[in-house]
């Protein structure tokens, strides 16, 4: 499978966010100014447009406020975060998503990486990629999923 380029938009952080679930570009767009000190936005796109992308981060999110401790004890270990990893839908099934951590595993100078799920459904995913459920955090009647996954050249 051939190596996936990956493209910065921190700088025009908008281009992102149109690519998003409206759900998530809302969110997003109203909590960058507080976080993109600290966050890198990695695409793959090409001439057509948009294929793949996500945020990796060092910030400490609002919406993190339930896993603030655990958050803050990643990023001294060298951990950075990952959220808002999509996929746009004519990319789906391609292997994207697995190439777009590969690549980014190569592109971030990092001891590891960490993020949260809210969907049963991505565990297999994502432990196919090479993290582990680290922690199972419960927020009244929800339920999200914490994981971890070490760089093994570390």
């Amino acid at each position: 499978m051939k190596a996936l380029t990956l493209t910065d938009w921190t700088g025009s952080p908008e281009k992102f966010f149109r690519e998003l679930p409206d759900d998530w570009s809302g969110d997003l767009r109203a909590m960058w100014p507080e976080i993109a000190d600290g966050s890198r936005i990695l695409v793959s796109a090409d001439k057509s447009g948009f294929r793949c992308g996500g945020i990796v981060s060092r910030a400490l999110f609002p919406d993190m406020a339930g896993y603030a401790s655990q958050a803050q004890a990643f990023y001294r270990k060298q951990y950075w975060y990952i959220g808002y990893l999509y996929v746009h839908p004519d990319y789906r099934s391609d292997g994207l998503g697995t190439r777009w951590l590969e690549a980014v595993r190569k592109e971030v100078p990092a001891r590891g990486f960490w993020l949260v799920i809210e969907k049963i459904g991505l565990l297999k995913f994502y432990t196919r990629s090479g993290f582990h459920v680290h922690e199972i955090l419960h927020d009244g009647k929800r339920r999200e999923w914490l994981l971890a996954g070490a760089r093994e050249d570390w």
